[in-house]
C-alpha cells in the first residue's frame, strides 16, 4: 500500500516583482474553496492561511479597495495541490482583497485571500453560438 501524504503550495506574486514570490507550503494549515461556474456566475477562490509570521501576513496585504486601476498593482495568486509532492495547479488569479483577523477568541491568525481566476480578465469573456 502507498502512503499518500498531501501537499500544497500557495505563490503569491506582484505584476511588477514576479520574481520575489511569496511561497507558502505545507504543514501551514490552508483551507480553500475555489468556485467555477458558467456564464455571468462569480468565478471565485478563497484561501485560508493560518498563523503565518507578520512579515508575510503584511507580504500578502491587500486592501480591496486601492490600486486595481494601475495593472502594475495587482497581485497574483496561485495554488497548486496534490499527492506525495507532486502538485497541479488547481487555481490561477487576481488577488481582489487580502487581509488576516483573529476571530472571536481564537488564538489562530486568519489569513484570508479573496480571488478571481485571471482568465475572465481577458480581452474575451463571453461567446455566442447559434
Amino acid at each position: 500500500m502507498i502512503k499518500k501524504n498531501p501537499t500544497y503550495r500557495v505563490t503569491v506574486f506582484k505584476q511588477n516583482d514576479a520574481n520575489n514570490p511569496v511561497v507558502i507550503e505545507y504543514p501551514i494549515t490552508c483551507k480553500f474553496n475555489c468556485q467555477r461556474a458558467t456564464f455571468s456566475n462569480a468565478n471565485k477562490c478563497t484561501i485560508e492561511l493560518y498563523n503565518l509570521a507578520e512579515s508575510t501576513r503584511t507580504a500578502i496585504f491587500k486592501d480591496a479597495l486601492v490600486g486595481d486601476l494601475e495593472e502594475q498593482n495587482w497581485k497574483f495568486v496561485r495554488l497548486e495541490a496534490g499527492w506525495n509532492g507532486e502538485l497541479s495547479q488547481i487555481f490561477f488569479g487576481r488577488i481582489l482583497q487580502a487581509y488576516s483577523s483573529k476571530e472571536g477568541g481564537q488564538t489562530d491568525v486568519i489569513t484570508r485571500i479573496e480571488c478571481l481566476p485571471f482568465d475572465i480578465f481577458s480581452s474575451q469573456s463571453s461567446y455566442t453560438f447559434a
